[in-house]
């Protein structure tokens, strides 16, 4: 990709709280390409710390959290391991990761420019 694109994707990026540099994605090709290496770099890892910010997050995107405890099923965690912070964490970095996935045209459509 050129670089004008890698800088469009990596403003596209913060808007998800993503921040990466152009120069880390310029050699990137596809959106497979881009969602890997933002796996492989954690970028999609959001560390939610303290009792109090972590229970805000799930009461207002997961009062029941029905989709938080599925997340740490799917993942091998015991119910014993969990706590508020964790089912936070998994929570946002799976929205993040949602995010990214729901940017795939725009993402798609520069790299075709």
């Amino acid at each position: 990709m050129t670089n004008k694109q890698a800088k469009e994707i990596a403003s596209l990026l913060e808007k998800i709280n993503i921040y990466i540099s152009a120069e880390g994605i310029i050699e990137l090709d596809s959106f497979q390409e881009i969602g890997d290496y933002l796996e492989e770099t954690d970028s999609f890892n959001i560390e939610i710390v303290t009792f109090s910010r972590a229970m805000e997050y799930l009461s207002e995107n997961d009062s029941s959290l029905q989709a938080s405890l599925k997340l740490a099923y799917e993942i091998g965690y015991n119910v014993n391991e969990l706590t508020s912070e964790i089912l936070a964490s998994l929570l946002a970095s799976e929205k993040t990761r949602q995010e990214f996935e729901n940017l795939k045209d725009e993402i798609e459509a520069i790299l075709e420019a």
